[in-house]
């Protein structure tokens, strides 16, 4: 038992030590080194297996609470809701650990989904700033020391500059 409960210990310091962990999570996952202490009392497997749900939650955790900086981040309500859960729930089953396991998967779910599609706007804000650039270029480049007649000079510089950047978005700089 004296190992076991110096085995939680290290694994706790290096939570601790990871300075890529926000102070904030670390002490969310220090509320659970109680449970974990049991756990790995009770639990044969806790040692040995890799995916254990105990040692899943608290990877999950520690991985999503990278990016937390403030308690008001909807991420770390959620995560504090499921450590809550544990501490409540938990008893000698692991059970509490499963469910756990459960509802962080589904949060890290969502969390990539976000992160997909603020990926995507930004993608897409990379190039339409990109196509801005390229239009002002080639309009700069046909109309350099030219004199536009007043009426061509908002079919030119509004509609045309307008055309060609939804062209260059859709075809891209081969676009007819």
């Amino acid at each position: 038992d004296e190992k076991t409960i110096d085995l939680i210990e290290m694994l706790f310091n290096a939570i601790i030590d990871d300075d890529s962990i926000p102070k904030l999570v670390t002490n969310l996952l220090l509320r659970l080194q109680i449970p974990v202490i049991k756990v790995a009392m009770i639990d044969e497997n806790f040692i040995t297996s890799g995916d254990h749900p105990c040692k899943t939650t608290l990877n999950i955790i520690a991985h999503l609470g990278r990016g937390i900086s403030s308690q008001q981040d909807a991420l770390f309500t959620d995560l504090e809701s499921i450590i809550d859960n544990i501490l409540n729930e938990f008893d000698v089953d692991l059970s509490s650990f499963e469910n756990a396991v459960d509802a962080l998967e589904i949060i890290e779910d969502k969390e990539l989904d976000k992160a997909a599609q603020t990926e995507r706007q930004t993608q897409k804000a990379v190039l339409q700033a990109h196509a801005r650039e390229m239009v002002l270029t080639e309009l700069q480049h046909h109309v350099k020391n030219k004199t536009l007649a007043k009426p061509a000079q908002k079919l030119i510089l509004r509609n045309w500059s307008t055309l060609m950047f939804h062209r260059y978005i859709k075809f891209g700089k081969d676009s007819d």
